[in-house]
């Protein structure tokens, strides 16, 4: 660990093979009881600020992962990426807040804020196995699941419909609920 209180709270556990480099990063944001987080590789102000148990996560960027406590298998690349993602499992995102409220599993967003989701309240945008690529695709998702949305702010307003593909500019852009 590198870094102004990084991996704070790991110096008594049963925790292997991780990487923390950041302010804060792995802070886990108090001494929990079960501090057993292994093989992640966190980089970044205060990344993966409160993971305990989380296992195999890669979150690079300033509060990429701050959320995740006990998820496993994720990548987040970017600021804010899957920040308040907290149990979720193998979901990716790359770019500025993508993912930022997802907190299902098996998503993947790529882009400026693409599947940033809902920010109404917890667990904000529980929807799984959906795919944006494109800045601003599916950035208003909560419970929709099996989405595949491409292109720039394709599918932005969607919600809570499941099985659907858009693919161009602007495409399913007032699309709420469909499916």
């Amino acid at each position: 660990a590198i870094g102004h209180e990084a991996m704070r709270f790991y110096s008594n556990s049963s925790a292997d093979g991780n990487v923390a480099i950041g302010y804060q990063a792995m802070y886990v944001g108090g001494n929990q009881a079960d501090n057993s987080a292994n093989y992640n590789t966190v980089l970044g102000y205060q990344a993966a600020h409160v993971m305990n148990t989380g296992t195999n996560n890669v979150l690079i960027g300033a509060k990429a992962g701050h959320g995740v406590t006990s998820g496993a298998g994720n990548v987040g690349i970017g600021f804010e990426s899957l920040g308040e993602l907290t149990v979720g499992t193998y979901s990716s995102a790359v770019g500025f807040e993508a993912g930022r409220y997802a907190t299902g599993s098996n998503n993947s967003f790529f882009g400026y804020q693409a599947g940033r989701g809902g920010t109404t309240s917890a667990p904000f945008s529980s929807g799984k196995h959906n795919t944006g690529l494109g800045a601003s695709a599916l950035t208003a998702f909560t419970t929709g699941q099996y989405n595949t949305a491409i292109g720039y702010s394709a599918m932005g307003a969607f919600t809570t419909g499941n099985n659907n593909v858009v693919i161009g500019y602007e495409a399913g852009d007032d699309m709420t609920s469909a499916g």
